[in-house]
């Protein structure tokens, strides 16, 4: 596995940890996830029954290999919990983590990714599910934000995005291939189309650059509710991790690294501070509203 001498949380974002502790001691915050946990406990057993009575759990027996590499990823993540995986027929969601009771979870993989996916790429996908275990982002993932005044609602979804990104790198460090996190990208975004496509670094900077240059342009176009960082900046990010890896010891500056994903975040996920801008984005909003209709201009 990579970074052997780096933990989980050495590799783990420290925006998005202070994120999640600012949360953490907010009275706002914390009466939200309380009011939600008797919720998401009873999804949980919601999901959890179609699991096992449309889905396929995979056992020693059953998945030697794919059991071995679960207790790998859960050893390299430092997790003492039962885990339980499943297998069944998604073509919405390629893979989830649901949290059954204390110190039970379940993995839910798409059937689709055990046929697309090598196993070093499979390690990734189930390192990024892990790491929303090891690094605590249950009571956050399903937090309903309606109600949360609107600063909080704000640091939600930004810790929400940068949780994505820790449990990336998180997942990163359960390969042995450098490549292997973008290669697994790459097909959960053109499942079916991977083997025609090739990681070119130089064609994804130029892809986010492009999107830089809207987000310039027009800083509205960026979904400030969204729960997850854009494909393109994942695997930018997963890029300069790579770099990183590769560099001699002067590069290899852990602090450095994690400066450059937090500019890049900053520019990716930008903040609408200013009033007019508020203003702008309330009124599309009731533009759509009263016509019934979010054409793209209002967008």
């Amino acid at each position: 596995m990579l970074f052997q001498n780096l933990s989980p949380q050495d590799i783990r974002l420290p925006e998005e940890r202070e994120v999640l502790s600012s949360l953490l001691v907010s009275a706002d915050f914390c009466a939200a996830v309380e009011k939600n946990r008797g919720e998401n406990h009873r999804y949980a057993q919601r999901v959890h029954y179609e699991l096992l009575t449309n889905g396929l759990i995979l056992t020693a027996q059953r998945a030697p290999e794919l059991v071995a590499l679960v207790e790998s990823v859960k050893a390299r993540l430092n997790l003492d919990c039962t885990i339980d995986v499943y297998v069944r027929r998604n073509d919405d969601h390629a893979a989830a983590v649901i949290k059954v009771n204390n110190d039970h979870y379940a993995v839910i993989l798409s059937h689709w990714l055990l046929s697309d996916l090598n196993f070093d790429e499979l390690a990734f996908v189930m390192g990024h599910e892990l790491a929303h275990i090891a690094f605590n982002h249950f009571d956050i993932l399903r937090i309903a934000t309606e109600k949360l005044p609107s600063r909080l609602k704000e640091e939600v979804h930004e810790q929400n995005r940068l949780a994505e990104i820790s449990a990336d790198l998180a997942g990163a460090i359960c390969c042995k291939d450098l490549s292997s996190p973008r290669k697994a990208l790459y097909k959960l975004s053109c499942s079916g189309l991977a083997d025609l496509l090739s990681l070119d670094t130089q064609t994804d900077q130029h892809q986010l650059d492009r999107v830089h240059e809207l987000l310039e342009d027009q800083q509205t176009l960026f979904e400030a509710c969204s729960s997850h960082p854009a494909s393109i900046v994942r695997v930018t990010i997963l890029s300069a991790l790579e770099d990183f890896a590769t560099g001699g010891v002067e590069e290899r500056n852990l602090d450095k690294f994690h400066a450059a994903v937090k500019t890049l975040c900053a520019k990716s996920f930008p903040k609408t501070n200013k009033k007019e801008d508020w203003l702008t984005l309330i009124a599309a909003f009731w533009v759509a509203y009263a016509d019934d209709d979010f054409s793209m201009e209002e967008r």
